[in-house]
């Protein structure tokens, strides 16, 4: 039964897994550094902190500061709650708002903090941090779930305007834009190693990957879709 489920969709699937794993690789690298060449990465890390850490005058760090909590917990259960509330009203289609819901759940608030927890890499020592931040370093956190949660309103925007020449442009600004600026924004304010931030969003761009590739394969209902994306 559960080969008969997937065989019309592995083909399809393939690609997004094959995409996936593509996406993973800078996770794996990073934690083969770990492993096997320490010192590499820390002078690594170390040398681009410096250069991106603090440059600006207090304004700019109270802008930051605050910029950086479009991914905290509490903003990001807003944001939650606001595009679930608003696509289910719209659209009237449950199975995506489950996914959704599901999709940000497991991969920010399972699967980042797994790794954390599993790696333990301490925050940055070497600069003083500019906003309290507790916890441990690798993955960053604000990375990876900024990257799944933009991620997948990204998708659903593209699904929703993908008729509209603007469309996939405003899918990509967002999947790119929010999710490259906050992790900058932690190695500005000196709670994140660069390596903690190019894991992060490695982790986020490959469950998200997967993601779209699920919600394609098993949940869109193409006609639905065709009739609400092409409204004007």
């Amino acid at each position: 039964m559960i080969h008969q489920f997937f065989q019309g969709h592995y083909t399809y699937l393939k690609h997004y897994i094959s995409r996936a794993v593509i996406a993973f690789i800078p996770f794996i690298f990073i934690v083969c550094c770990f492993l096997f060449r320490p010192d590499w990465i820390q002078h690594f890390d170390e040398r681009v902190l410096s250069q991106l850490y603090g440059y600006g005058n207090p304004v700019f760090h109270q802008f930051i500061g605050q910029y950086t909590r479009l991914a905290d917990g509490i903003m990001v259960v807003a944001i939650i709650i606001f595009c679930a509330l608003n696509f289910n009203y719209y659209t009237k289609q449950r199975r995506i708002m489950r996914w959704f819901l599901v999709t940000i759940g497991i991969g920010a608030g399972i699967l980042n903090p797994l790794m954390k927890f599993i790696i333990q890499r301490q925050r940055p020592s070497v600069v003083s941090h500019l906003i309290n931040q507790g916890g441990f370093s690798f993955p960053s956190g604000h990375s990876a779930g900024s990257m799944i949660l933009y991620g997948t309103i990204a998708i659903l925007v593209y699904e929703r305007f993908k008729h509209h020449r603007w469309g996939s442009w405003l899918a990509y600004f967002i999947l790119f834009f929010f999710p490259t600026t906050i992790a900058l924004s932690r190695i500005y304010l000196g709670v994140h190693y660069p390596s903690d931030t190019i894991a992060g969003l490695s982790l986020g761009l490959a469950v998200i990957i997967l993601a779209a590739g699920y919600l394609r394969a098993f949940i869109i209902d193409n006609a639905y879709w065709e009739e609400f994306s092409s409204k004007k």
